[in-house]
């Protein structure tokens, strides 16, 4: 973990260095706008008993409303403090979520909640008001137990791992880019599309990479709780190490952590790895 910590800190794939503090709100707004429409429009979408009848219980589902609710309130906070530092809080992006039934409800949950904690933990650093800093942190724990639930009730360990991993602003937006069909203001640029298969499996699994981005002489660069694994694309496909629960694939032309930044990443996928306590 502290070859990640330091090269995070050193900014090899961060957002830009010279930021402002209501440059990184937005960015967290963006985030939580996302997520909150998701609730918001998920459970209109489908009823209480859509949930139950999918065997989700009554209990899980009065926690996925909360869930709902405390996304709603980070997503006015941060509007509030764009707005007390002198700034107009950006609106929501136009979204398109694949949640046409309960189990792909619960995967996209699953899919934002693990998505908001690096957005969160790679974006704190470039605030400089501490008491912004203490906000933030506030807001992520929250969003840690949110993943929690949501990896517990889809059969995945709710802590896999004993560190999380930031991410940077062009990653998270790589992310978040499958559920965005236009935005009303500019969000950070994704890099192109790589799509994993399988999407999670045992560590030692080989992963074939799907992506509009060349292979020839590229690595996987595989972000992991402990650190960072290279190894080259071999047959449009990777090695995952060692790990447990979520880690990154980066398509890189770098070969190793001192090169890696964002001017030579090409894609950025999850994969889940199983973790004791997976119950499939």
């Amino acid at each position: 973990m502290l070859e990640l910590i330091l090269l995070f800190l050193a900014g090899s794939y961060a957002a830009p260095v010279h930021v402002s503090d209501v440059d990184v709100l937005q960015f967290a707004l963006t985030v939580e706008n996302l997520a909150s429409t998701f609730y918001i429009q998920g459970l209109q979408k489908h009823p209480k008993e859509e949930f139950l009848n999918a065997g989700v219980k009554e209990a899980d589902y009065d926690q996925i409303v909360r869930v709902r609710d405390n996304e709603a309130g980070h997503r006015d906070t941060l509007k509030a403090a764009i707005q007390k530092l002198g700034g107009t809080p950006n609106p929501p992006c136009q979204y398109k979520f694949p949640d046409d039934d309960i189990p792909s409800f619960l995967k996209v949950a699953r899919t934002l909640e693990n998505a908001d904690i690096p957005a969160y933990t790679g974006s704190i650093k470039d605030l400089t008001d501490k008491r912004l800093i203490t906000a933030a942190g506030t807001i992520v724990t929250v969003d840690a137990r949110h993943a929690a639930f949501f990896n517990h009730i889809t059969g995945k360990a709710p802590a896999p791992a004993s560190f999380d991993i930031p991410l940077g602003q062009r990653q998270i937006s790589s992310l978040a880019k499958q559920f965005i069909v236009s935005c009303p203001h500019p969000i950070p640029e994704p890099f192109p599309e790589l799509k994993l298969t399988p999407e999670s499996g045992p560590a030692g699994s080989a992963v074939t990479l799907a992506t509009s981005a060349p292979l020839r002489g590229v690595n996987c660069a595989i972000i992991t709780a402990t650190g960072i694994t290279f190894s080259p694309v071999q047959d449009n496909k990777c090695t995952i190490p060692q790990a447990s629960g979520g880690v990154y694939v980066v398509l890189t032309s770098a070969s190793d952590s001192r090169g890696l930044s964002d001017d030579n990443t090409l894609g950025i996928a999850p994969f889940i790895v199983a973790a004791r306590g997976d119950a499939v």
